[in-house]
């Protein structure tokens, strides 16, 4: 029986696709200048940004939705590599200290980004996120599995211990039991576990991102990291928590 050949060559893209590909690199970035200017982003605005029209703009985006759903998963695709970023510069036996280097970076990303935290996780992008076929979708579900996988890996090493639920609402259980479980399949305590660590991480990002604790202070890091030693409390890890000391942005 003869070998068979793995080294298979990959064509090189052609010129003509090198070109469109970069029209289209540029197409995202004027997008996402209109975003941190606080402008709506339409197609006529993007055209005159990077000298088209707005009719020749549809022979590499088929449109506003299709535009939007494009830079909501080049800007899930940016916060992804910091997480792994950020993840990765910490000992992969330390799963707490991992993990509160993700928390970090995905505040450190939403306060240095502001406006495009707000069009990727705020109502601009609805609709193209809820497309299972959209590029925003896709990158979301990768962006879930990077914290998903983290807190699976804690629960598996034991170092997180599922709760008792016999005091929890039995409404919230049943949704939880019947939405959607992902790649990434938990017992149900863990779940809960889960969707009550995100909730916190992510509520209180948004306050800050938002621009919703001005009233109370100048600096919220301090109350971020109390919110992660409650985290840690609730995960069993009270104490726990490493030093992980940041500027805020």
């Amino acid at each position: 029986m003869s070998a068979v050949n793995t080294n298979i060559e990959v064509a090189a893209p052609t010129r003509r696709e090198r070109a469109r590909a970069q029209t289209r690199d540029e197409i995202l970035v004027a997008a996402r200048d209109l975003v941190r200017q606080g402008e709506e982003i339409n197609m006529r605005a993007v055209g005159r940004a990077i000298g088209m029209t707005a009719p020749a703009l549809y022979r590499y985006v088929d449109g506003h939705d299709d535009l939007l759903d494009l830079l909501g998963g080049s800007l899930y695709e940016e916060l992804i590599a910091e997480l792994v970023h950020a993840r990765d510069a910490v000992d992969e036996s330390d799963l707490v200290a991992r993990l509160i280097a993700m928390a970090h970076a995905f505040r450190d990303w939403a306060l240095a980004h502001r406006q495009e935290y707000g069009l990727l996780f705020a109502s601009p992008l609805t609709a193209a996120a809820q497309d299972s076929a959209g590029c925003t979708h896709e990158a979301g579900l990768r962006f879930g599995k990077v914290f998903a996988e983290i807190f699976v890996a804690m629960w598996q090493a034991g170092v997180i211990h599922p709760p008792d639920l016999s005091s929890v609402d039995p409404r919230l259980l049943k949704m939880l039991e019947q939405s959607d479980k992902g790649e990434i399949e938990l017992p149900l305590p863990v779940r809960y576990l889960y969707v009550r660590q995100w909730s916190r991480l992510y509520g209180m990002v948004t306050l800050e991102a938002f621009g919703h604790l001005y009233w109370a202070m100048d600096d919220s890091l301090t109350l971020f990291e109390a919110m992660l030693d409650d985290c840690a409390a609730e995960l069993g890890l009270p104490g726990q928590v490493p030093a992980i000391r940041r500027t805020s942005a």
